[in-house]
């Protein structure tokens, strides 16, 4: 049985035209690689270090903070709720896809908002 060492985190982000970089349809896909081959998932530090690198992927992978766009200082409520709404869509993708039943609790647990991080800023 071969174990997965890691996983890709898509995240994908509909700026529209605020974005730089966006394709025709107004979206950006950014992939982060994900390492957790030095974690065991069966215990509660391994899955909680690996949603902590998840979590991290995701910030860097939906362009590292809402304040770095170069529209926040024009819109910046627009520009924080799509980083949110990027980071949320692209950390529950990425804790599905390991398929840890402990992951998923530990990230059930901690509930949405604390992956919310701009969102009363």
């Amino acid at each position: 049985m071969s174990r997965v060492y890691g996983i890709t985190l898509a995240a994908v982000m509909a700026f529209g035209a605020l974005a730089s970089s966006a394709s025709a349809d107004g979206t950006i896909r950014r992939d982060v690689q994900v390492n957790y081959g030095d974690l065991n998932l069966n215990t509660e530090a391994g899955a909680s270090m690996l949603l902590h690198r998840i979590d991290l992927a995701g910030v860097k992978a939906c362009g590292g903070s809402p304040f770095l766009h170069p529209m926040y200082s024009l819109i910046a409520d627009a520009v924080t709720n799509e980083f949110n709404k990027c980071h949320h869509d692209a950390v529950a993708r990425a804790v599905a896809t390991v398929r840890s039943p402990l992951l998923t609790q530990i990230y059930a647990e901690k509930g949405e908002t604390s992956f919310q991080r701009f969102a009363d800023r």
